[in-house]
């Protein structure tokens, strides 16, 4: 893969941004160049190496030509610069096999699913921990608590992954998966749970929500109840009853019940959820055909203000909300945490960024693998992570008199927003999810990624939404142990890839069936196709998947998904 050399010489600052870029293969090229330092111009090598980033969202976020903020105050720190080439589509598993194809690799790669697990068994990455050994140390210190997140199922460890900053404080997104309800309808309501006062407040049964919902119908009956979106429902009742259920990146949603790991579609609560969703739907709490509607329909219902409640997450949902808000104060979607009675104390409620995947890997064409690693752990320093995670002083933020920062104006103005034009410009906010850096806390209390805390701390729905957080769980599970292989977990594999062919939209028909027995019917056909099809092959895999994410992570079975109050209490 061509990279770019950087200029040498005593070049003007005009003459080298007007000269095209001379082309060499992969693997550190390297130049000296000019830098000015308080003693002078002095010279210093500057390496080159290739990336190629296949992954359709991040390739969004970036600047191609390593210019921005960030990435010139990394060179300037480390003589090193990225030539960067990204992915095209949507679908980016097409040119990743075009490009493993060309024998021509870059130095270093970001690719993640079924494509990244291909490249680790036809030998086209390397395994990095010795090379953490020798030229990893701020890797390994910093980092290094991530590894059981980022090994394969054998130990080994082939990819790097980057440590983004959430508090359980601040941990919500605008598609936490839970139970939206408009502020300004429960306020003419006089809901007493609005001004969340006492713990729990944020928690609502399920009785109480069907209690709202129909005080909503009595008062507003040209008002939607509720939408929903059949699998997003299916995990907030299934949550609602406190059990061990999260969605596994690289496999499908498991729960653990009764001592066993198990998939959603052998789960004892699966077919009551679906009995009560039909229920739900067949009694007009949601529109006829809801679960057919698109995003469009979806956004330009929630958005107008058509809709009371959300349960769970539906597409659409992020942009409606931000258009609901601006039309006025009181006009909001805010969070309830939905629960099968008061006796369930502590929910799993949605996935979230605690670390990402590994899935920035060296290549076996990198001819210097070493200065790649030698970078990458400048970034996983105090230094590098605070370039990642805040930017540049006096250029995107301010120092404190305390040796706190606070991100200029411009910057936490459309990181809030997420203006990809500002976050190509300056970096912050795109490399910090790349790069192995330390994005998490620092020991100050306060983030790396000051954007994010400041976006957070400065909106006080931020706060309400989050008043019981103590009891909330976010669990994002990116274990190689917890994944679906086709080499590792063949029957498993194409069970599920049979299964998933039709159950969901199976399910979709049990739920909005017109009366009781044809739900059951529908349910009862698509259960026993999924046996005829290896449901139980499947279950098998994700037991013993489960028993060794526990042991990766040292806990029970029972206890891979904690909260807060877990842990206070242990």
């Amino acid at each position: 893969m061509k990279t770019k050399r950087v200029l040498a010489g005593m070049l003007s600052a005009a003459m080298v941004s007007a000269m095209l870029i001379g082309c060499s293969s992969s693997g550190g090229e390297s130049q000296s160049s000019a830098v000015t330092s308080e003693t002078g111009t002095q010279t210093q090598e500057t390496k080159t190496y290739s990336l190629f980033i296949g992954d359709s969202w991040r390739s969004t976020i970036f600047d191609p030509g390593f210019q921005d903020t960030v990435a010139q105050e990394l060179t300037k720190q480390t003589g090193v610069t990225l030539d960067i080439d990204m992915v095209q589509s949507e679908n980016p598993d097409s040119e990743i096999n075009v490009l493993l194809a060309s024998g021509d690799l870059p130095d270093c790669m970001y690719v993640g699913g079924a494509i990244r697990s291909q490249m680790i068994r036809d030998g086209y990455v390397i395994e990095l921990s010795d090379l953490i050994e020798s030229n990893g140390s701020n890797i390994k210190e910093n980092l290094g608590f991530i590894f059981p997140e980022w090994q394969e199922a054998d130990g080994s460890l082939y990819g790097l992954g980057c440590f983004v900053w959430n508090d359980s404080r601040y941990a919500l997104n605008l598609s936490v998966n839970t139970v939206h309800m408009r502020y300004d309808i429960l306020k003419e309501l006089g809901y007493e749970k609005l001004d969340r006062e006492n713990e729990y407040d944020s928690f609502i049964t399920i009785d109480e929500y069907l209690s709202l919902l129909d005080q909503v119908r009595e008062k507003y009956p040209d008002m939607i109840p509720s939408l929903f979106d059949k699998w997003n429902a299916i995990e907030v009742l299934i949550k609602a009853k406190g059990v061990q259920f999260t969605n596994i990146n690289g496999s499908t949603y498991t729960s653990f019940e009764d001592g066993q790991g198990k998939s959603v579609f052998s789960s004892k609560y699966l077919p009551e959820t679906i009995t009560f969703l039909n229920e739900f739907y067949r009694n007009g709490y949601a529109p006829d055909g809801v679960l057919n509607y698109t995003l469009e329909e979806n956004e330009a219902l929630l958005s107008t203000g058509e809709v009371f409640s959300t349960l769970g997450s539906v597409e659409g949902l992020d942009t409606a909300i931000s258009t609901f808000q601006a039309t006025g104060e009181d006009n909001r979607y805010v969070m309830f945490y939905l629960r099968e009675s008061e006796d369930v104390k502590d929910l799993f409620i949605n996935n979230y960024a605690v670390t990402e995947a590994p899935d920035l890997m060296i290549t076996k064409d990198c001819e210097d693998p070493e200065g790649l690693m030698d970078f990458f752990d400048f970034c996983a320093s105090e230094e590098g992570s605070t370039i990642i995670g805040a930017g540049v002083e006096g250029v995107t933020y301010t120092t404190n008199d305390d040796g706190t920062l606070t991100p200029t104006e411009e910057m936490a103005t459309a990181y809030a927003q997420w203006d990809v034009n500002i976050i190509k410009k300056h970096g912050v906010g795109n490399w910090l999810n790349l790069l192995p850096a330390m994005e998490g806390i620092r020991d100050d209390g306060h983030a790396y990624d000051i954007n994010a805390e400041a976006a957070f701390t400065s909106d006080p729905w931020v706060s309400y939404n989050n008043k019981d957080y103590l009891h909330f769980a976010y669990p994002r599970i990116i274990s190689a142990v917890a994944r679906l292989d086709s080499e590792e977990t063949p029957e498993a594999y194409e069970a599920y890839s049979k299964i998933s062919t039709y159950a969901y939209d199976r399910i979709a028909r049990a739920i909005m069936a017109a009366t009781p027995e044809e739900c059951q019917q529908e349910w009862e056909t698509c259960l026993e196709q999924m046996k005829l099809d290896g449901l139980a092959d499947l279950d098998a895999a994700l037991d013993k998947n489960w028993r060794e994410l526990a042991e990766a992570y040292g806990v029970e079975p029972d206890a891979v998904l904690v909260t807060d109050a877990n842990k206070a209490a242990e």
